[in-house]
């Protein structure tokens, strides 16, 4: 059994941080319309999984690259745009991991007040995750499968 490529394993991956970061922000603002506790430490549970799984996709992203960049079709620009987005999303979403985390370690501690700011915090940063989306992923997927 052959082991799976960069690209296979970047396509494979790359959808479960920014997946996990929406279903985070919902499950947040549901947690902060209903002031349910055990629904916002979930939602911040789900955006420290966001973060742990964005880093394997950042680092299979180079990989994938090498195995695409010489395929006919592929544009370096768009791939490059991908690259930049990536690192943007990389850094917002450990942000909000870290901010996360923070608000489940003061629930824990009960420090409310800290709590509820970091809370916020992290709602407000896993609404704002800016994510790679589309950019470079027309060309080089199509080019990753064959």
């Amino acid at each position: 059994m052959d082991l799976p490529s960069s690209a296979q394993l970047h396509l494979a991956l790359t959808h479960v941080p920014a997946v996990t970061t929406l279903l985070a922000a919902a499950t947040l603002v549901v947690g902060a319309l209903t002031g349910a506790r055990a629904t916002r430490r979930f939602g911040l549970v789900l955006l420290v999984v966001a973060g742990v799984s964005a880093v394997p996709v950042y680092l299979t992203g180079e990989g994938a690259e090498e195995i695409v960049e010489h395929r006919p079709g592929v544009v370096e620009a768009i791939i490059e745009r991908h690259e930049e987005a990536a690192e943007k999303a990389l850094v917002l979403t450990l942000g909000a991991a870290v901010i996360a985390a923070g608000a489940l370690l003061a629930a824990q501690a009960r420090r409310e007040r800290l709590a509820r700011a970091l809370f916020l915090a992290a709602h407000v940063a896993a609404r704002a995750d800016g994510r790679p989306r589309d950019a470079g992923t027309r060309q080089t997927t199509g080019a990753a499968r064959r």
